[in-house]
């Protein structure tokens, strides 16, 4: 392989390892977001119907 091919070859790669970074941390937010909304419905389902006392919610992040 000619030094302009391994060039080529190796920001193609970079790239492409940028592009997936881009995209799991969009995904990440997307999730964070989403759990947001959940914790905000849950909390104001704990409002109108209290748990019973001894149960345990565990956030897992």
């Amino acid at each position: 392989m000619s030094m302009v091919e391994s060039i080529a070859s190796a920001s193609t790669t970079i790239s492409m390892a940028n592009a997936r970074q881009d995209v799991s941390i969009s995904l990440l937010k997307d999730i964070m977001e989403q759990s947001e909304s959940n914790m905000m419905k849950i909390m104001s389902m704990s409002t109108i119907a209290p748990a019973p006392s001894g149960t345990t919610v565990d956030y897992t992040i």
